[in-house]
């Protein structure tokens, strides 16, 4: 019986999440006139999203905290817990193509969790960074942190 009944549940929360409308994040609704960036969702296929940003004007700094933040967004509508940047590839207009993971486990294996698309991350050993770490950061205000995030004494 708890079988049956933690199936319906992770059921209904991958429904929940995969029927979440695209994310399309741009830098002016920040107020910033010197600042242009548009982050947009693409495609959503299993546990990875597709990501293009458009940078038009503002500094390096600034695009690329825009940028997690585009990301970070992504993993709230998609109700994950962590994120991580798999793969980026310059597109010949000058937009990036992001791939984009997304785990409730921050140490879950990237190459087992996103097959080909993750052999970078895992080759790098690059962490996964935490939606309720950077919501502190984003929002000034802390989301409830999974028991994995505290540290360890």
């Amino acid at each position: 019986m708890r079988t049956v009944f933690l199936f319906l549940f992770c059921s209904v929360l991958l429904a929940r999440a995969a029927d979440a409308p695209l994310v399309h994040f741009d830098s002016k609704a920040l107020g910033d006139p010197r600042f242009d960036v548009q982050i947009t969702e693409l495609e959503r296929t299993g546990n990875i999203s597709k990501v293009r940003v458009t940078h038009h004007s503002g500094g390096p700094t600034g695009t690329a905290l825009f940028t997690t933040q585009g990301m970070y967004e992504i993993a709230k509508a998609r109700h994950a817990a962590y994120f991580m940047p798999l793969k980026e590839l310059p597109e010949a207009n000058g937009d990036r193509i992001y791939l984009i993971g997304f785990s409730d486990d921050k140490d879950a294996d990237p190459r087992a969790l996103f097959g080909e698309a993750g052999s970078d991350a895992a080759a790098s050993h690059r962490p996964f960074l935490s939606v309720a770490q950077f919501a502190v950061l984003f929002e000034g205000k802390p989301i409830a942190p999974r028991l994995d995030d505290a540290v360890k004494h």
